[in-house]
């Protein structure tokens, strides 16, 4: 598990999957996600999940900021025929966690693919919702989700979700989710 943090906000994240584990105050008062839970990416799609079968690597760590990538191998190959590179980037700014999503196909052939990001809910957690806006809150903490590339629907937690789309060769997608904590 990496961890990064500023002085408000500590992030773990388990290289299997690029999962956000814990999004807490640097305190350790309050973390929003109870344990067992985790903001997980499917890609690049639903039926053909890479993300959890194949291996992540640090590429970038500093104190408030985190990337990681997920290259395809001979294996992926097998389920997704494309040669791709995703990174996922976390950085840190303020009571802001910014996930960024870095998609590059380096394919001679159109690649299809999609992205889900599932942020699961807490407990007794009240929701608002609209389809690039989510706020979550509990009796003390609410956090904002703020996704204007992804449309937010309400699936056994947050889904945000980026359509398929066929990603021409040699070229690249960038799309981005923040997730802003703070005391209600």
């Amino acid at each position: 598990m990496q961890t990064i943090e500023n002085s408000l906000l500590h992030a773990a994240v388990d290289e299997n999957g690029a999962q956000l584990l814990h999004l807490s105050e640097v305190n350790g008062k309050y973390d929003f996600f109870v344990p067992g839970s985790a903001l997980k990416i499917v890609f690049p799609e639903n039926d053909h999940d890479l993300t959890g079968i194949s291996q992540w690597t640090v590429v970038d760590k500093g104190d408030a900021r985190m990337s990681l990538t997920l290259l395809d191998n001979e294996a992926s190959r097998k389920i997704f025929p494309f040669h791709f590179e995703l990174i996922v980037t976390y950085a840190l700014e303020g009571e802001q966690l910014t996930v960024t999503f870095y998609v590059k196909n380096h394919s001679d052939q159109a690649m299809p693919f999609s992205l889900l990001v599932n942020l699961p809910l807490p407990q007794e957690a009240k929701v608002e919702l609209n389809p690039h806006n989510a706020t979550i809150s509990d009796q003390a903490y609410a956090l904002k989700a703020e996704a204007n590339d992804f449309t937010l629907e309400l699936h056994d937690g947050i889904q945000a979700s980026f359509g398929s789309i066929d990603l021409a060769p040699d070229m690249s997608q960038q799309l981005s989710i923040s997730l802003i904590l703070k005391q209600s």
